[in-house]
C-alpha cells in the first residue's frame, strides 16, 4: 500500500483563508470531523500532524515497499529506528484495513 500524501493536494501556501477555515489549517476546522483515516477522525489539516520525521519514514515506507532500503544488504543492515518506524507504519496501516 503506498501512502501518497501528495495526492490530498494540500498545501499551506496555496490555501485561501476560507480553505482554511474549511480544513483546519491554524484552529478546528468549522466543519466537524472534517478529516477522516480509518476510525480516527481529525478536526485539523493532515499538513500539522505531519513534521520532517514523519514525512520521511513515509517516504522511507513507499520505497521499502518496492524493495529499496536506505543502507545496503537485507533486514539486518538497518538501523534500529527504521525498522521501528516502517514496524509502526505497516501496524497502524494493517490495523486500518480491519
Amino acid at each position: 500500500m503506498v501512502l501518497n500524501l501528495d495526492k490530498l493536494k494540500l498545501d499551506c501556501k496555496t490555501c485561501t483563508k476560507e480553505q482554511k477555515e474549511d480544513r483546519g489549517c491554524t484552529e478546528d476546522s468549522i466543519i466537524p470531523g472534517r478529516w477522516q483515516i480509518g476510525d480516527e477522525k481529525f478536526e485539523r489539516c493532515p499538513i500539522e500532524y505531519i513534521n520532517s520525521d514523519i514525512y520521511w519514514y513515509i517516504k522511507a515506507y513507499n520505497f521499502m515497499e518496492k524493495g529499496i532500503l536506505p543502507r545496503d544488504g537485507g533486514w539486518m543492515n538497518q538501523s534500529n529506528k527504521f525498522i521501528e518506524g516502517i514496524s509502526f507504519i505497516t501496524k497502524e496501516l494493517n490495523h486500518g484495513k480491519k
